[in-house]
């Protein structure tokens, strides 16, 4: 190491010197000096006084409160439907983006694939419209023999997966669903409409049942000292909004809607499968089960890939696996099944206000709300 380093760093330096006084720090020096008369430097000294700023918990409450309200606008928990859903963390699904256009020419003697991966909804994701568009330009192509619908799904709103079912149940071709990680609730409700249900061992099936989610966060409001209300025609007509609890006989109603919808879960699936109505009920724990139990419950017909589901289908078909071809489509007009995430629906606009609110409360002249939210729109 050189002098110079020496000096910095080393043995040389200040603070190693012995018999050394420390001096108070230095004044910050002007590097813009002046000459002065004698040539030496007249060094003008600056004090800087540093603003202390005052610490303050406003911001990360007011993240928080918008944290909260983004979750529950993406889990549309305000005036939640029933859904047929698996799990929620699983609403997104794990989509396949590999394709989103049809694949060259469609040959004679062709099996279609699709995926079928977003959860199902009736205006985002896996919808009706667009399973209905799929299935009938898959059924006017004469040279179209068969479907297989690769299904890593975990459910959705019921309306829109008894509309697919229909669907899957109307198709006058042969038709087979291949499951690979899931086919749970409102998938295995259009699933159990096919002609041949396929999945590997371990993959999860079934989840047969119905669930409607709401979230009260009425306390947490108070604290803001937030009041929300709202003028209605009847009592229940804000049933489910997240600033105030159900009450009795709100829930005793709601419970008589899920059983029935449960029921017409049941009979659907017993009438689609061949099954007995109360083996069904039996197995409509709301649980999935493993392929291999599935199989032994009779909820699917076999194991195998998805090689094995294709051949499968040529089989159904009439046509030899040799002589068949795998055409390639999509189902999604909107591939990435989030095309109404940022949609300004009416519960997503109560959302923002309820933001802007928040941050009005909380950050006082600090932090300037800029609330442009469109009018809350009364729901019908």
């Amino acid at each position: 190491m050189d002098n110079k380093h020496e000096d910095q760093f080393g043995q040389n330096s200040p603070e190693n010197q012995p018999n050394q006084h420390q001096s108070a720090p230095q004044p910050y020096l002007n590097p813009n000096y002046q000459q002065a008369q004698n040539g030496q430097p007249n060094v003008q000294p600056i004090n800087i006084q540093l603003p202390q700023q005052k610490s303050s918990k406003a911001p990360w409450i007011i993240l928080g409160i918008i944290a909260l309200l983004i979750v529950l606008a993406m889990g549309s928990c305000v005036a939640a439907p029933f859904m047929l859903m698996k799990s929620a963390a699983d609403s997104l699904g794990s989509m396949d983006l590999s394709s989103y256009e049809d694949i060259g020419i469609v040959q004679e003697n062709s099996i279609a694939v699709f995926d079928m991966t977003a959860a199902i909804s009736g205006n985002s994701g896996t919808t009706p419209t667009d399973m209905y568009k799929t299935l009938k330009r898959l059924e006017d192509n004469d040279n179209i023999k068969a479907v297989v619908v690769r299904v890593n799904c975990p459910g959705g709103t019921v309306a829109a997966s008894e509309e697919i079912a229909q669907y899957i149940k109307d198709f006058k071709k042969p038709i087979l669903f291949h499951v690979s990680d899931m086919c749970a609730s409102g998938a295995y409700w259009s699933a159990s409409q096919s002609d041949h249900i396929m999945a590997m061992s371990t993959s999860e099936v079934g989840s047969i049942g119905v669930i409607m989610q709401t979230m009260n966060i009425q306390g947490l409001l108070e604290k803001l000292g937030i009041e929300m209300g709202s003028i209605k025609s009847a009592e229940s007509k804000d049933a489910g909004a997240m600033y105030r609890s159900l009450t009795d006989e709100e829930k005793a109603e709601l419970q008589k809607d899920i059983l029935a919808i449960n029921d017409k879960f049941i009979d659907a699936v017993a009438e689609g499968r061949g099954m007995d109505r109360a083996k069904v009920a039996e197995l409509a724990t709301g649980q999935t089960y493993s392929g291999d139990l599935a199989l032994e419950y009779g909820m699917i017909d076999s194991l195998g890939t998805f090689k094995d589901a294709v051949n499968k289908a040529a089989e159904l078909a009439g046509i030899d696996p040799e002589d068949a071809h795998v055409y390639e489509t999509n189902l999604y007009s909107d591939p990435f099944g989030l095309g109404s995430l940022f949609a300004k629906s009416s519960e997503n606009q109560e959302l923002n206000k309820l933001t802007q609110l928040a941050i009005t409360k909380l950050g006082g002249s600090d932090f300037q709300a800029k609330n442009d939210a469109e009018p809350v729109e009364a729901r019908n």
